[in-house]
């Protein structure tokens, strides 16, 4: 294991400067990559991270002022620089006092030394420590790596691989299918639920067969903390192992090519033919409305419960789940109506089911767009993988991966994609298509959603734009009441025939929505 700043305050050559902490003991625990000496004020762009500078101080210090050296440390950290060791014996006999201050603020470990010392001999010694401990710490790793190979490929199924797992590390192993089922749990500490876990940090990795999610495996880390090199072992090991006792079924590999999204920022038209092939295997073709959505778990031993709850009140509602993919620490999914009732009150129903769930702290819930074709649902389900890499889970909270799609359009490479991007996804139910409905939401968004002005400006009649405007809601299965995908798709309205592209897609694959969407009824 890498040495910290901790060790080297240890070293027997280093600890001969009667090194002294004067600042930043909350970065202790730093890790030292190497021990390196530099006494030029912009030493960190040529630092790479991980260093222990090592600094005489009288020449550099004793010229800076207050700000000067607040800066000085500032580039330090942004260095990623793990500690600063100063000779305190000549010039300079206490840290100065600003650099205290905002070392501590930074969390920067900074080491008085009152004894001079060669800087060429408190390197050589820490770092020929760094280098030594590189070596024995390789093998210790191939010997684990080894043994680990040796007994897990001898297992016959997932309880006894589990076993294995839980009497190396010696903690509590639980693990689960693709389906997000608990299907093999080992060690000496279980909670009620029997799911092995315990109160604390937990590692969660995500097992693949040919890239299709095939199971989770979460391990507690009660004794240890695992080194990223362990980490990276393990997971290599499982990639390798697991595979020959469990095994991908038909219907997983659908619901995992399905929720793959489009493989650029907008579905074309062979995506959008397979994905209705798709719905079809899945048996959904015949729902009319679909919403993805996505859970992030702390722990998914603890926290699985709440997909078995979505899944209780989806379904008592004549809901159906068609798919429901454990991913390592998170589930993505897909909910499907085939009778959603009044326009707009599915994709409200199923926030709410998610805003319920997301109340504890363990779980954070990412609502997709509703979707009602083929199109739409694979340019939903890439916005919300999209959301998933962009934001930061926040646990116990419920988010709307609506609120990335300005984001995620500002980023478009070219104009023509960012076009496709927003009104792929919002212009669903072939209202990119129809020429009148797209025409009134553009000027509905030009007014600012005043209905007496837009009559004037369409002219109609009031009830002929209510109509209007339920039909739209019918088509994309967007309630008016949700008001920040409504604007949203009024924007796209807008920008469709801004951009003279009564049909957004035309160009993008060369065919036209008309031509290429399978309708799912």
């Amino acid at each position: 294991m890498a040495p910290t700043v901790r060790d080297v305050l240890d070293d027997a050559e280093f600890s001969r400067t009667r090194p002294e902490l004067a600042a930043g003991v909350s970065g202790l625990d730093n890790i030292v990559r190497w021990a390196y000496t530099n006494e030029r004020y912009d030493v960190a762009s040529f630092l790479s991270g991980g260093e222990l500078l090592i600094i005489e101080g009288r020449a550099l210090l004793a010229h800076m002022n207050d700000d000067e050296i607040v800066e000085y440390v500032d580039t330090l950290v942004d260095a990623g620089v793990s500690g600063v060791a100063i000779e305190l014996v000549q010039g300079i006999r206490e840290v100065p006092a600003a650099m205290v201050r905002q070392a501590d603020a930074r969390g920067l470990p900074v080491i008085g030394m009152r004894v001079r010392r060669p800087f060429v001999d408190l390197c050589q010694s820490i770092n020929t420590a760094i280098v030594r401990g590189r070596f024995l710490y390789r093998a210790q790793l191939d010997i684990l790596s080894n043994d680990l190979h040796r007994r897990l490929s001898k297992t016959k199924d997932a309880d006894a691989f589990a076993l294995v797992l839980s009497s190396v590390f010696g903690e509590n192993v639980t693990i689960f299918d693709a389906g997000c089922r608990s299907v093999a749990v080992a060690g000496k500490e279980r909670s009620d639920a029997g799911m092995g876990m315990v109160d604390g940090p937990t590692l969660v990795f995500d097992v693949r067969s040919r890239g299709v999610p095939l199971a989770g495996v979460e391990m507690t880390q009660r004794t240890q903390i695992f080194e990223s090199g362990v980490r990276d072992m393990v997971a290599k090991i499982l990639q390798q192992e697991l595979p020959h006792i469990m095994h991908v079924d038909a219907k997983a590999a659908v619901a995992a090519r399905l929720m793959h999204g489009p493989n650029r920022s907008y579905a074309v038209r062979s995506e959008v033919t397979e994905t209705s092939a798709l719905l079809r295997a899945l048996g959904v073709d015949g729902c009319s409305v679909f919403f993805p959505f996505a859970m992030v778990m702390r722990s998914p031993a603890t926290s699985l419960v709440h997909v078995s709850r979505l899944i209780g009140l989806s379904e008592n509602n004549g809901v159906r789940v068609p798919v429901c993919m454990l991913e390592g620490g998170r589930v993505v999914g897909l909910l499907a109506d085939c009778d959603p009732g009044s326009d707009g009150e599915f994709s409200l129903r199923c926030h709410d089911w998610l805003r319920g769930i997301s109340g504890r702290e363990d779980v954070w819930t990412l609502a997709g767009k509703v979707a009602t074709d083929a199109r739409s649902l694979l340019n939903s389900i890439g916005l919300l993988r999209t959301a998933l890499d962009m934001q930061t889970p926040v646990y116990g909270y419920a988010s709307d991966c609506i609120d990335t799609v300005l984001p995620w359009f500002a980023a478009g490479v070219s104009t023509a994609e960012s076009c496709a991007m927003l009104t792929g996804l919002m212009l669903s139910g072939g209202l990119s298509d129809d020429d009148v409905l797209l025409e009134t939401l553009a000027v509905y968004f030009d007014v600012m959603g005043n209905k007496t002005e837009a009559c004037s400006r369409l002219g109609i009649r009031r009830q002929t734009l209510y109509n209007r405007l339920d039909k739209v809601a019918h088509m994309t299965g967007v309630a008016r009441e949700d008001g920040g995908t409504w604007s949203l798709m009024l924007f796209a309205a807008k920008l469709a025939r801004t951009m003279n592209m009564p049909n957004p897609h035309r160009g993008m694959d060369g065919v036209s929505n008309r031509d290429a969407d399978v309708r799912n009824d």
